[in-house]
């Protein structure tokens, strides 16, 4: 016995496969992965103690380049975006850009969540330099992603 689906959802399942594939094809400008090397500045948002999300911004060109020097990138992943709460953030911001760029540790150490996609990293030095940064914050050691939050 064969089974049909009604009309209407080859109609809706169609519609998703034509939105799919132009959405793949899509080609813009801005769509390229930034130099995150180049960023001037960085904000960390993070969550202590189920408190309310806090920020720190990280201005210093030596202290901004020291962090980012942690950043190694091993592997990507465009076009992936995965659901994941806002717990661990790291904006870059760079000289000519009007919008910063969104990443979150997500769910380990060495990935990274971004509108762009996924950066898979070589190590989790880059973490381990934002606890560092964000215990010092603090006055206590911190660990971002095993902070409880709401």
């Amino acid at each position: 016995m064969a089974y049909c689906l009604p009309r209407d959802s080859l109609a809706i399942g169609s519609l998703f496969a034509l939105f799919f594939v132009l959405g793949c094809l899509k080609m813009r400008a801005g769509d390229d992965l930034p130099d995150l090397q180049q960023a001037n500045k960085l904000q960390i948002d993070y969550h202590v103690n189920n408190q309310q999300p806090k920020s720190l911004v990280i201005s210093d060109p030596k202290q901004v380049k020291d962090i980012i020097a942690t950043v190694q990138v091993r592997q990507t992943w465009k076009d992936v975006h995965p659901a994941f709460p806002d717990v661990a953030v790291v904006w870059f911001f760079f000289p000519a850009e009007e919008k910063p760029f969104k990443t979150k540790f997500f769910p380990e150490p060495t990935e990274l969540a971004t509108e762009w996609g996924m950066l898979y990293l070589e190590s989790d030095a880059f973490y381990r330099k934002i606890n560092e940064v964000v215990s010092k914050h603090e006055g206590r050691p911190v660990e971002i992603l095993k902070e409880k939050f709401d």
